[in-house]
């Protein structure tokens, strides 16, 4: 029995059957081997092409905003300094004009961050939320200083241009652009607007409740007299002083 399988073994082994099949098998290996490790290779060369695009597309978008980006910065530190000036007949006036904002639209959105995209784009509706809340401080506001339409017109401005200069310092961190020379200047600028208001605010609230107290008071005497005196009526020259919020 061993003598039999020695001498089949012999004959595959010598066969020219044998050796083609191995032949066969061997070459089918080494070419799929070769088709795998060619795909491989056409698929990083392609993969490398697409990233190569996506950086080109990305760097010509960041130009293309930072270049609409950088005057409404400015635009917006300016009025966010904008404390207005008097005019003839007294009252407080502008004297920066608002920004306006209009978003590139011919650059390849997808070649950045959703996120980062998102955050651009929604600058125009940032824009318009901060005009309506400026509207309606000044619907209520009171001359000649308009105090109310004037800390949220200074206010909305300085938190909009913290938010643009926000993207465009990721931009130019992104894609090594040149630094923006007015930007340290600018973003103080910003930064002191907001100080400045909230400043205003708690001084007005201040004297506001100052006020109120000396209303109280005042009343609370006037009461008394009426009741140790007996009069129904209060001396004229007694006038009450004006709210310091409404002068």
């Amino acid at each position: 029995m061993i003598e039999w399988l020695r001498e089949t073994a012999s004959a595959v082994w010598n066969s020219a059957f044998f050796w083609q099949a191995m032949v066969a098998m061997l070459t089918a290996g080494l070419t799929a081997a070769a088709a795998y490790v060619a795909a491989g290779h056409n698929h990083w060369m392609t993969e490398r092409r697409l990233e190569a695009d996506r950086r080109r597309n990305a760097e010509h978008l960041a130009v293309t905003v930072l270049l609409v980006l950088d005057p409404f910065l400015i635009a917006c530190a300016s009025v966010a300094a904008d404390e207005g000036e008097y005019d003839h007949p007294g009252e407080l006036q502008i004297t920066t004009p608002k920004p306006t904002l209009s978003i590139p639209a011919d650059v390849d959105w997808t070649s950045i961050s959703a996120d980062l995209a998102f955050r651009i784009r929604s600058l125009p509706n940032k824009l318009q939320w901060a005009e309506r809340i400026i509207g309606d401080a000044a619907e209520y506001d009171h001359p000649p200083d308009y105090t109310s339409f004037f800390q949220a017109r200074r206010e909305e401005h300085a938190k909009l241009g913290l938010s643009v200069l926000e993207i465009t310092n990721e931009l130019r961190r992104s894609y090594a652009l040149s630094a923006f020379d007015v930007v340290d200047d600018t973003e103080d600028t910003l930064r002191s607007a907001l100080a400045d208001v909230e400043r205003e605010r708690l001084e007005n609230i201040k004297a506001q409740a100052e006020w109120n107290e000396r209303m109280v008071a005042r009343i609370a005497e006037r009461e008394a007299a009426l009741e140790i005196t007996g009069r129904g009526v209060v001396d004229d020259k007694e006038t009450e002083p004006h709210s310091p919020v409404q002068k």
